[in-house]
This record gives C-alpha cells, structure tokens and sequence, in this order.
C-alpha cells in the first residue's frame, strides 16, 4: 500500500525578522525538529523575512535535496493584516495527501511519530487534534496547554478563517482522531503584541459585527497584556452571550475570573466561575476558582469543601486552553491555605508537600511548609497545655502560663483559657473602665501602631487606655485583638466576643457604637465615644451619661442632629504623640515633596486629577502615598465591590505619573519620619473630618497644610495652611487647590512663616495634654458619682 505524503505548510514574517527579534532562531530550530518527519513537501509562505531566514531556508532545503526530498518552496504573499488569509494561501500550494501545519516558533517533539497516525486511519477521519503547550513557567512547568487540529486529509477541502486566531472549516463535516504521540512546543518569549493584535481585532470585529468570538479574543488580548478590567468586561460580554459555543464561553467565564481576582472583585469572580460550573459541572476548573474565592474571601471551610468538590473533578478537556498546574500545585496550594486556616495543620503540610513536589523551588510553598511544620508543634504544645491546665487552680493556671514559649499565648485554645481568668484577676482591685469596639475587618491591639500602622480612631484607643491605666484604672479593651489578646502597659486587649453585657464595670465606654446604650445596667456610667459623623436617626442617645464627640466643631454638630439629647453631647478630642517627631538624627527636608497619608477614598482621586497641573508649574514636585488597601479591600470583600474599582482606577492613575510614589502602609513612627522630609500634605478632601490627627501630625513635623475646608479641618489647621473652599470635585476648586499647593511649595517664606505656627499649633495637641485637660476631669466625676 502506498505511503500517504505529507506537506509542511507554515507561513513565516513579520516583526520577528526585524532588527533585535528572534524570528531566524526559532525559524531554525522549527525546521531542525520536523526532519525526522522527511516531510514530502514543505511550503513557507513567505510574507516578510529577512536575509538571514533566507540562508536558513537556503541551507535546511540543500540538507533536503541530499536526502532525495523536495527543496523547500517560498511562495511571497503581501501582509494584508488577515493571518487566515496568508494560511489559506500556504495550504493552497500543497500537493500531498495530507498537511500539516505549525508556527516558526514552534517545535515537534517525538515527531519521528507523525506518520505512524495515519497507519490504518479510516477514510471518515479527516485529520488530528495533537497536544499544543505554549507557554511555560520558571521553573519550566506546562502553564498553557490545548490541542490544535493539526494534521489534515487534503481532499477533504479546507478554509481557515479568522484575521487572528485563525481556525479551519471543513467543507463537510468530517470525523477527528486525537493523539499524544506527537506535541508542539511554542518557544518565543516575545511581546504581547498588543499593538499588532489589537487593530486587527478592532478591524475584524468591524468587518464582521455578527462574529461574537471576536469578543473572546480580545478579552484574551487584554488578559495577556494584564489590564484586567478591561479583560473582565470582553470576557463577560461574551460568556453572557448564548450564541458562543458551550466551549469558547467556558473559556471566557474561567479567564474571565481569573482577571476579576486580580482586581479584588470576588463578586464577579464568583458569577463567572459558576457560569464555568454551570456550563460543564464535571470539569474542576470552576470549582478551583470558586475555592479561591472563598480563600480570599476568609471563608476558610467553604474554600476547604470547593477544593474537596474540584479533586473529584476531572480536568477541562484540552479543546480549550488549560493551565496543567491547576489541577496539581495551584489546587493544592488554596487547599494547604485553607486547610491552615482552619488548624488541620497535618493536613495542609500534606498538601503543601504534594505542590512542592510539582514546583519544588517555590518559595512560597516553602515558606508555608516551614511555618506548617512549626505550627504542627505548636499544636502539641497547646495540647500538653491543656493537659497540665485542665483541673489546675487560677493561680497555676496563669503561672503555667507565664512560662509558655513566647508566641504560644498568641494560640486562640491558649486564650480561651487565659484571657478570662486575667479579666476576673484584675476585678476588685481598681475603678474598672471597659472600652467596647467590637467587631472590625482588622485586628488589632496595642502593639499595632509600632508595626503595621493602624488608623487615628484605634490609635486614640490605645493613647488614652494607657493614660487611664497609668492613672489608676483598670482598662480592659474589648475588640478584634485575635491572637493579639493580652495585657500590654498594664491595659487587657480581649476579644470582643468576650464581652458580658451584664457586667459591672465603673465606666464604659462604647466605641463608635450607638448600640450599647443599655449594656452594663449596673456601670456608673456609659460613654457613647462618637469618632463618627453621626449615626442617623434611629439611635436614642439619651441612654448614654455623655455622647463624646472628638472636636469641638464635632460636638457642635451633634448638638444640631440630636437637640434632644444637646445637654448629653461633648466632646474629647484626639490627640498626637509629639515623641515621635524627635527623631536624631534630624531627617534632611527633601524641596517640592508633597505627602498624602489618608485613606483613597476620602479624596486621593481628586489630589491625582489635580496633580498634573501641579507638576507642570513646579517640575521638582513629586508625591508620596502612605496608606495601605488592607482594610479597604476587607470593606469591598464583605459589602463594598465598588471600591475595587476605586483601587484600580487609582493605581492605573499612579503608573502614568513617574512623580507620584504609592509608599503603602507603614509604622507611625516611620511616617513621622517621612513627614520631617516633606514640604506640603495636600489633601482635598471631600470626606468630612472630625477631627484628623493626620493634620496635627503634619504640623508637628513642620509640613504645610493644604485642605479642603471641610468639617473640622479648618478648625484643625487654622492660620498654620491653606484652606480650600467649595466643592472637591468642581472646577473652581480644583484651581483653587493647584494655586494653594503651588503657593506652599514656591513660596519659602510663607511655608516657614506658616510652618511656625503649626508646629506652636501642634504641641498644644500633645495625647498628654489632651488626657490632663479633657479626659481626666471628667474621669473623675464618675469615681465620686
């Protein structure tokens, strides 16, 4: 019988070819790999190529005439920006039996293998779907796999289609085999060429408006250039879109939520991973996503039970693009980490061993099994605690306690034992003043301002607490400590679920929650600490002896919500720590740096709009950014998906301003240090402010103000900056702020005129002032009531 022939059928050019690419590399290594096929005719379409690709065509077909084949044939095809119509011309040369086709930067492997597929193939079967891995990671694992139809009976007649993505059509309908014997390999590491792809598409799509897949790929291109809002939108236009085949949509829906975690936006991560689950429930794609959704959502035991759902799922068939990592070391990754979560510490390490075992060098995964394997031991050692402590005293108790190893005391079962026999220890001794804050998206407790940095309202928390307790009270702080619990400057951090309503505390106040009106019936009195605007109008104040607003411009405002409970309202106002100004030596003041120190959404939008009118006056500007997303991100996972998008529109305007630095999160004595550095803090702020300790803080470090005058910041800066009237987000304001800002930083003489004042303004503001003159008085008279 006859051997079928077969054609190589490529088309080769473009900007490979050009100066600096790798098109004659990988053209040369393309041709190398497919001679164990002795291919029986080999076509490039040639629609651009450069010299050197000609002597490597040049030499490849010499080395084929030695062998008795046919020399390599080039036919030249002028580029018309339709990469289906220069593949139709390649296949429209081809005189075999069958064809094959691939791009010139890729490679076969095992492609000695290629003829034997057509050894007793049947006459229905009209060509081969074969393995594609294209792209690869550092450590070289698969991250992009598909099957590609391949290997194709010529008579069967053939019309690929597509300006980009091309795909080939049968004349009629045909019956396809699927091998492994054979693999194509893709080796450029080349751009994304978005500024090729992207016309062609747009062009495409306005040639052929019906063709939704086009929306596919151009969601694909935007994944691929990592702009993941605009992925999210082409992704969802097409999934949600019925025309598309069952298969193209998957596609889109899993990628689709790929990018929608990138952004944060677990809200529409999820509906796109359960349109994948939907569309084909027995594959485990949809379900890993699911998983890491609720991973990053904390919702630790669901992400456990969708990981256990994806295991007993099979991978997405390979006729859509797959990740082989995703069944094996990303799934096992979301696992160990929810697992951990949890405290199936055992557990996790089993899986975390089972990732390292598929990426061996990641330090990731390396770092997670050595915290697991101290966690482990760990576990024990709560284990032989609760042994020794299970029928001990209160006094032997807390003496086993005090010798645990250091981090131990940090383990919840160890709390739940220790934590309330503290509370019950300290009772009796002193007046006891409780501090209620309840439930918040971050933990934190007394150590927090001196690491990660906590916010102004959690800070006069700990300011105050610590002046009480150094004054005699006994302070317990009821809030989101976690594994933070415990006593620190002789203040208790408990967590908040350990609060009795029913206790009989001397004082307590209530943190910014109008609530506890009626808690602690037998307290002397109950305190309504208001860092808050206001609470609308559903609250009756009157319950609390004082409703403590933080300014005196705060509890005037008070007064005017709530007349009815006008005697009840006043006010305690916040203070800063002056002690962290005095840094030695001195940092230098860096000319033109300007800081914003607030939360993003209070006003940083406006300040980036601004800020290139800014720079254009005075070129010398530059910006720095100190907060961290964390507890706005926390806020948009549970009930705010807005802010998301505030995120990314923010860091998209930060990487087109070489001049703005986003600083993130720091210590608050390593923000005071960057503060000593800076000329201005710019802040159009369409947040009102009741207080702004941020704003003393500046003056304390000698940085001019520039603010919005709204709430209590013009009160708060005074004759120490520039105050800006209006509307944040109007024209009139905006000139009006960019003149300020420039004034503050151009004219020298009044920033230090002004700079003077603040510092005066400052000192007067100090935690231990504000203690003695406000807090304390009143402190008093609940000990005598």
């Amino acid at each position: 019988m006859t051997q079928p022939t077969i054609a190589l059928a490529m088309i080769i050019g473009g900007s490979p070819y050009r100066e600096g690419g790798n098109g004659v590399e990988a053209l040369k290594a393309c041709l190398e790999s497919a001679r164990p096929v002795a291919f029986d005719q080999i076509v490039l379409v040639d629609t651009g190529v450069n010299d050197a690709a000609l002597e490597v065509i040049t030499a490849e077909s010499e080395a084929r005439i030695a062998l008795g084949l046919t020399p390599i044939e080039t036919p030249k095809f002028d580029w018309i920006g339709n990469f289906a119509a220069a593949r139709n011309e390649s296949f429209r040369h081809v005189a075999t039996d069958w064809a094959f086709w691939m791009d010139d930067d890729d490679v076969m492997e095992d492609a000695d293998q290629l003829r034997s597929l057509l050894d007793g193939v049947p006459d229905d079967v009209g060509g081969f779907w074969l393995p594609y891995l294209y792209a690869f990671d550092e450590q070289g694992n698969c991250t992009t796999l598909l099957d590609r139809e391949r290997l194709l009976r010529v008579n069967v007649g053939w019309d690929w289609q597509g300006w980009l993505h091309e795909s080939m059509v049968p004349r009629f309908p045909v019956a396809w085999g699927r091998s492994d014997k054979v693999t194509l390999r893709h080796t450029s590491r080349h751009s994304t060429r978005t500024d090729r792809n992207m016309p062609i598409l747009m062009k495409w799509m306005a040639a052929e408006p019906h063709n939704i897949r086009i929306k596919l790929f151009i969601g694909n291109q935007w994944f691929a250039e990592q702009d993941w809002q605009k992925a999210v939108k082409w992704y969802a236009e097409f999934w949600q879109d019925g025309r598309g085949n069952p298969y193209d949509r998957f596609q889109a829906a899993t990628y689709g939520a790929r990018a929608a975690r990138e952004l944060h936006n677990l809200a529409a991560a999820n509906i796109a991973d359960l349109q994948a689950v939907t569309l084909f429930p027995d594959w485990a794609d949809g379900w890993i996503g699911l998983a890491e959704n609720a991973l990053q959502a904390e919702r630790w035991q669901q992400s456990v039970t969708y990981c256990e759902i994806a295991a007993s799922r099979k991978p997405a068939d390979k006729i859509v693009m797959v990740n082989p990592l995703d069944y094996t070391w990303r799934l096992e990754r979301i696992w160990t980490k929810a697992l951990a979560e949890v405290g199936e510490y055992e557990q996790a390490l089993l899986h975390c061993e089972r990732g390292l075992m598929v990426r061996p060098a990641d330090k990731e995964d390396i770092a997670n099994r050595d915290r697991l394997q101290v966690a482990i031991e760990r576990q024990e050692a709560v284990k032989s605690f609760m042994r020794l402590t299970a029928k001990a005293s209160q006094r032997s108790v807390l003496t086993i306690a005090s010798g645990l190893e250091d981090g131990l005391m940090t383990e919840k079962a160890v709390r739940d034992v220790v934590v309330p026999l503290l509370i019950r220890g300290r009772r009796g001794t002193k007046p006891t003043a409780i501090i209620f804050c309840g439930q918040s998206v971050e933990q934190w407790a007394a150590p927090t301002p001196g690491t990660t940095g906590i916010g102004g309202s959690e800070t006069a928390v700990v300011e105050i607490a610590n002046r009480m307790a150094a004054d005699g009270w006994g302070v317990e702080v009821y809030n989101n400590s976690g594994p933070l619990e415990g006593i620190y400057d002789g203040v208790l951090y408990a967590d908040w679920q350990r609060f009795n309503f029913n206790d009989n505390p001397d004082l307590l106040i209530s943190w910014r929650n109008p609530k506890l009106g009626t808690a602690c019936p037998k307290a002397r009195q109950r305190w309504l600490w208001q860092h808050d605007l206001n609470y609308g109008d559903q609250r009756d104040l009157t319950q609390f002896d004082l409703v403590c607003g933080v300014s005196a411009w705060h509890a005037d405002y008070l007064r005017r919500c709530y007349p009815y409970a006008a005697e009840h309202i006043s006010y305690l106002p916040n203070g800063i720590d002056l002690d962290k100004f005095k840094v030695e030596p001195t940092p230098t003041r860096v000319p033109f740096r300007c800081v914003y120190s607030s939360s993003p959404d209070r006003g940083l939008e406006t300040l980036l709009r601004l800020w290139p009118q800014i720079v254009r006056a005075e070129p010398a500007a530059e910006l720095h950014i100190f907060y961290g997303w964390e507890s706005l991100m926390a806020t948009a996972r549970h009930n705010v998906p807005q802010l998301y998008d505030l995120r990314k529109r923010v860091e998209d305007s930060i990487a087109q301003m070489p001049s703005v630095k986003w600083r993130g999160r720091v210590s608050q004595q390593e923000l005071a240090k960057e503060f000593l550095q800076a000329d201005a803090w710019l802040y159009p702020a369409h947040f009102v402010e009741v207080f702004c300790i941020t704003a003393y803080e500046c003056m304390a470090a000698g940085v001019l103000p520039v603010v919005s005058a709204v709430g209590n910041l013009p009160y708060a800066v005074g004759e120490a900056g520039l105050e800006v009237w209006g509307q944040s987000r109007g024209a009139a304001f905006g000139e009006a702020f960019v003149d300020a800002s420039l004034r503050a930083l151009q004219d020298v003489g009044l920033r230090h005129a002004l700079r003077n004042k603040g510092i005066e303004r400052a000192q007067a503001q100090s935690w231990d002032k504000v203690y003695e003159e406000h807090w304390k008085p009143k402190l008093e008279r609940v000990c005598t009531s």
